[in-house]
């Protein structure tokens, strides 16, 4: 979980430019970046806020989603997606978390790395889809042995 860093990679900001315009410690910082976004201090919000120059309200806001689900938060950001892929990765992300498949863990790093398409990103869509359901298969294929 680095949540802050996280956020801060859109703004092309790092915690020490949080500190330095903010005044905030780096160190308070580095110690909210490990903790979720409910548990961080107003004055870290704030810090952070003033860095990229939103008001802590909207700060707070992209903060809780970019601490979320990836999928969803890749969905979200690309809005244009083919509505039936969309449906069926949301339907699948519930029947895997049913069986006690959680995505938390699953990133879009590699399609980040090339440019932001709508062809692009339902490719990337399809493929953590295939991640998904080989995730439950696997899990399937461990229940019965």
């Amino acid at each position: 979980m680095h949540t802050i860093d996280d956020f801060l990679k859109y703004s092309d900001l790092t915690r020490y430019d949080i500190a330095k315009i903010s005044g905030i410690s780096e160190t308070t910082l580095a110690d909210a970046n490990q903790r979720p976004v409910n548990k961080m201090t107003v004055k870290v919000v704030q810090a952070i806020a003033m860095g990229v120059g939103m008001n802590p309200g909207r700060t707070l806001d992209e903060l809780l989603r970019v601490e979320g689900n990836p999928i969803m938060q890749f969905i979200q950001a690309h809005p244009y997606m083919n509505h039936d892929l969309v449906k069926e990765v949301k339907e699948f992300m519930s029947d895997a978390a049913e069986k006690g498949i959680f995505v938390e863990n699953l990133n879009f790093d590699q399609y980040y790395n090339q440019p932001d398409t709508n062809e692009r990103a339902e490719i990337a869509l399809r493929n953590k889809l295939l991640d998904l359901k080989d995730m439950v298969k696997q899990m399937e294929d461990s229940q019965s042995e």
